[in-house]
């Protein structure tokens, strides 16, 4: 919500409402509500691991989406990781972030595949 990547950051938040809106509204999942913790933490790995540190002892929280960077995402990971908390990250693409461990995923395409194909776009 600040920082940097803060645009990012009120767009997923914008969308997140939605569909806990939408998922709620239907009657939940297993007819539970779901709900969320957004934490700002500007994309910064010192404050990403605070969090995740946070969010590693609260019962309630099962899967954590993002961080939006890779490199904040990734100084999450051990944590997330060793707590068995999914992590998902949406927008991590560095080629390392899945590595850390089995509840580490990501659903982006990773840079170490990206680049080289983006290079020969530029040729043609």
């Amino acid at each position: 919500m600040t920082g940097d990547n803060a645009e990012y950051g009120k767009q997923w938040r914008k969308g997140m409402d939605l569909a806990l809106e939408e998922i709620n509204g239907a009657g939940g999942v297993k007819g539970r509500s779901l709900q969320y913790v957004f934490e700002d933490t500007q994309s910064d790995p010192k404050q990403t691991s605070a969090v995740a540190q946070k969010f590693a002892a609260d019962s309630r929280i099962v899967a954590v989406i993002g961080n939006f960077s890779s490199p904040a995402s990734m100084a999450a990971s051990p944590i997330y990781q060793r707590e068995g908390l999914v992590q998902l990250g949406i927008t991590n693409s560095h080629p390392d972030f899945t590595k850390t461990g089995e509840y580490i995923w990501s659903n982006s395409s990773n840079q170490k595949d990206d680049a080289p194909y983006l290079a020969t776009l530029g040729r043609n």
